[in-house]
């Protein structure tokens, strides 16, 4: 749960933001500033920690990110250049690669509807149907233009306003409503607000309503768009629940909220562009209904994990990856889960 209050945070590397948007480099410059930013959020980096890694002085990393550097910046912004990419490449070795499947791709192409044409969505989706890793893809590519937030598990507006004011680099000290005036200062039409698994707030009652219609009034005031991302259980509430259903309805003072469904099914296409990516041959036809099987029945997530698995042993054993690699991750993970420790973890 998140706490209310909180020490300063001056070194927050996401206050720069507002100034990197409208410096004076060249928008790819920017991406790659931005990136910078949020992947330094991200991982507790101060300013002195992304001049470090930069190879410059807190001074100049300073001068940069606020568009103030009187010299030529073009070698930093190079330097800058092959750090982020330098940095993507670690990244990768952090958590399970993004793979862009058609429902990726669709989810990635809603957000930038939404945000392009400043509309409220809903979109809705089982558990691990790759709605988060979507979202959070998206929001790498646009770092300049996504505000990305999960919703806490215990919902309520502060604890809401808490994460927005943190993501952009807003302190988070500050009392609610001057919280609000910064999250409005930084949000432009040309921004997405995206709130992920935004279902926890049914498990709030009162103080989750107040917390969409706190991320309502944020969308109203500023103009950007807002993405919603749900499992089915949301719908149904806004179905069956006239509270609920009257509520979403305001979540746009134009027009009533729009809901996205994502297919109740995960395609054989998609799956194969998924075990293509781990380097799999094509299955015999009882396999692959299996796989698509553990698919349906729990998502990308089982599937993905047991995928990645079987690629690290074949890559430690000096071999190309077989689907035996895939069926030993199985029994490698149930035998984990019944206890039973294997020899090689």
């Amino acid at each position: 749960m998140d706490r209310i209050t909180y020490t300063k945070n001056d070194s927050d590397p996401r206050r720069f933001l507002p100034a990197v948007t409208s410096g004076p480099y060249p928008q790819e410059a920017k991406q790659t500033l931005a990136w910078l930013i949020s992947y330094s959020a991200e991982h507790n980096w101060t300013l002195g920690d992304m001049a470090a890694q930069a190879g410059v002085s807190a001074k100049t990393m300073r001068s940069i990110l606020k568009g103030t550097y009187e010299a030529n910046a073009e070698p930093h912004l190079l330097a800058l250049a092959a750090l982020r990419a330098r940095l993507t490449v670690d990244q990768a070795g952090e958590d399970l690669p993004f793979v862009e499947t058609k429902l990726a791709r669709y989810t990635m192409d809603l957000a930038e509807f939404t945000r392009r044409y400043h509309y409220a969505a809903v979109m809705i989706g089982p558990t691990q149907w790759g709605k988060t890793e979507a979202v959070k893809e998206y929001a790498r590519r646009h770092p300049d233009k996504v505000v990305l937030v999960r919703c806490p598990v215990s919902a309520s507006p502060t604890r809401l306003l808490y994460r927005i004011a943190k993501q952009i680099g807003a302190g988070t000290t500050l009392k609610p409503e001057d919280m609000i005036d910064r999250i409005l200062r930084y949000l432009t039409p040309d921004h997405l607000l995206i709130i992920d698994e935004i279902h926890h707030v049914l498990r709030s009652d009162k103080m989750g309503m107040k917390g969409v219609e706190q991320v309502r009034e944020l969308r109203d005031m500023s103009g950007c768009g807002l993405l919603l991302t749900a499992t089915p259980e949301f719908e149904a509430a806004m179905e069956e629940s006239p509270v609920w259903s009257d509520m979403l309805k305001q979540l746009s003072k134009r027009n009533a909220c729009r809901v996205y469904r994502l297919p109740s099914a995960i395609s054989t296409e998609d799956l194969r562009q998924v075990w293509e990516f781990y380097g799999f041959p094509e299955p015999d036809a009882g396999l692959r209904a299996s796989v698509e099987a553990a698919a349906q029945d729990s998502g990308y997530g089982v599937i993905t994990k047991r995928m990645n698995l079987a690629r690290i042993a074949a890559k430690n054993a000096g071999v190309p990856v077989t689907w035996d690699y895939y069926l030993g991750a199985i029994k490698k993970l149930q035998d984990m889960e019944d206890g039973n420790m294997p020899d090689d973890v």
